[in-house]
Order: structure tokens, then sequence, then C-alpha cells
């Protein structure tokens, strides 16, 4: 059996019914993150292009433009042979390029190896990162090598309950630089978590989504030493097969507002914006629009 994927849906028993590894901990909350970051593309105009050739390469094209009048862009390949081998192929516009390797169907069962590059051609190699993640059926391990640091995660599955850790040794510092442990509880159209990292940051969300479409998430943040605080409340709305509205505010009177629709075979519209409502007269609002073509 091949290695789960590592962006499963966090809806309660499927883990633990269906004996699947649990999530990777970089994934833990994923569902709170998407609902709060995804569609939001205000500022910038975003066109993105997806299509696959016929020996199975897949083509990923992605430009913007911003509200200063940058322009970015980038190309992405990636092909997957039946031997569980694939390889993807990054470039900026800024002359970078990222290449993954990744390693699935090998004699280490339900394990998987990536090894990652970065290139530019004015300073040349930035790094190599070796990733190695193995799942098991209540378990979810994940280590990351690079010349200059090791980085270990692990989740485990109990009931309803998952627990990771993030840990980071420093072997320049000859210490450990960054920790972080989560607890999350999931049941069937709820899921909440907490974290802790570095024993300084607490993190703490409520994600619910019933079976009817309404999704609805709450997260906040909380600094030791200055009590700074963070606080959000988000929704989404899924109006038929074909378009959902998205919304947020935080403490602040930030709203985020955002609307998806399919206008076509493949082809995806969004606008989004971002409104101060401390100042709903002044200056300080920002549009998005986004374009999508999946062929």
């Amino acid at each position: 059996r091949s290695l789960c994927s590592s962006a499963q849906p966090e809806r309660a028993s499927f883990f633990f019914i269906s004996k699947m590894a649990p999530p990777k901990f970089a994934d833990l909350g994923k569902a709170v993150k998407n609902l709060f970051s995804d569609d939001y593309n205000v500022g910038e105009t975003k066109l993105t292009i997806k299509s696959q050739a016929a020996n199975g390469v897949n083509f990923k094209v992605e430009g913007s433009r911003q509200e200063a009048g940058t322009v970015a862009g980038s190309l992405e390949t990636k092909y997957t042979h039946s031997s569980g081998v694939s390889i993807k192929e990054k470039w900026n516009t800024k002359n970078n390029v990222a290449t993954e390797l990744t390693l699935e169907n090998n004699p280490f069962a339900r394990t998987k190896f990536i090894v990652e590059s970065n290139f530019n051609p004015n300073a040349g190699f930035s790094g190599v990162q070796l990733t190695a993640e193995h799942g098991e059926d209540k378990m979810y391990l994940t280590s990351a090598l690079t010349k200059s640091a090791v980085t270990v995660t692990d989740v485990f599955a109990y009931q309803n309950y998952l627990v990771g850790g993030s840990a980071k040794y420093d072997f320049g510092k000859r210490a450990v630089t960054d920790n972080k442990v989560t607890v999350s509880y999931v049941e069937k159209d709820v899921t909440m978590s907490s974290s802790i990292t570095d024993m300084n940051v607490v993190e703490g969300s409520v994600y619910l989504n019933p079976p009817k479409g309404f999704e609805t998430a709450v997260r906040f943040t909380w600094t030791r030493g200055s009590n700074d605080t963070t606080f959000e409340i988000g929704a989404k709305k899924q109006l038929d097969s074909s378009a959902f509205v998205k919304a947020k505010v935080d403490k602040s009177l930030n709203l985020g507002l955002a609307y998806s629709q399919k206008v076509g075979a493949g082809v995806t519209a969004t606008l989004s914006a971002m409104i101060n409502g401390k100042q709903l007269v002044a200056d300080g609002h920002s549009l998005g629009l986004a374009l999508s073509f999946d062929n």
C-alpha cells in the first residue's frame, strides 16, 4: 500500500476506522488555515493555467500583477512514473529554479523519500534538503535534513485525538532552536486544535464543517511577554456545485470577502476584497481578481 496523501481531510473517524495514517504534522489544522488564506487574492490580479501533455507531464503556469505594478510569474512541471518516482521543477521570474525528486514505491513500505534543491544561475545552489516520511496506521513521522539543521516531526492518533510535535536541531548552535506541540480533537463535523511554539506562542482554533456545506472557524494566538493577541472568525458557504462565498473578520475589523464561480468547463473566476472596517470612507481597501484555467 502506498503512503497516504499528506492532504487528507480532517473528518473525524476517517483516520481511525479506515486505519490510515494520520496527517503529517504540517497538515494539522490545515482546514482552518485554508479557510482563512485560500481565495483571498487581495491586492493582485492573478492568472493560473493548468494542463497535461499527452505523455503525462503536468504543467502549471502562474502570473500575477500587484497593486504596486510589480509582475511575477512561475512555470511548474511535474511528471509521475508508474514506478512511484515523480519529478517536479519550478522556475520563477526571479530566475530561481526549484527541483523536487520523490520516490514513493520503494523497498521500505509506507515510506516516501524527497530530495529538494534550489538553484540560481547567479548565486549557484542555495542548498539541498533530504526528507523522509513514514506513515503507519496511527503514526506519521517525518525527518528533514539540510547542511545546517535537522527537523523531526511526529503525529500520533489515539481514538479521536491527534498529538503531534516538531523539533529543529541547529548544527551550528548545537541546540534545539524551534519546537512546537499540537493537540487536536476530531469529531465528524468539528475539529478543535491548540498548540504552543517555543513555549512562547499559544494558538487555538475551532473548525465546524456540518454536512450542509457551511464551514465556520475561529482561531486565536497569544504571545507571552508582549501579550500580543490575534482573533479571527471565518466562514465559507457553498452556494451550489459551481459557486461559493467566503468571509472573515479579525479583531481590528479587517473584513475579507471572496466569491468564486465556475464560469465554464475548467474555468474559475474568484473576486476578493479586504475592507478596513474602522475607516470605511478612507483609502486602504484592496480588491483582487483570480482566473484559473484547468484543462
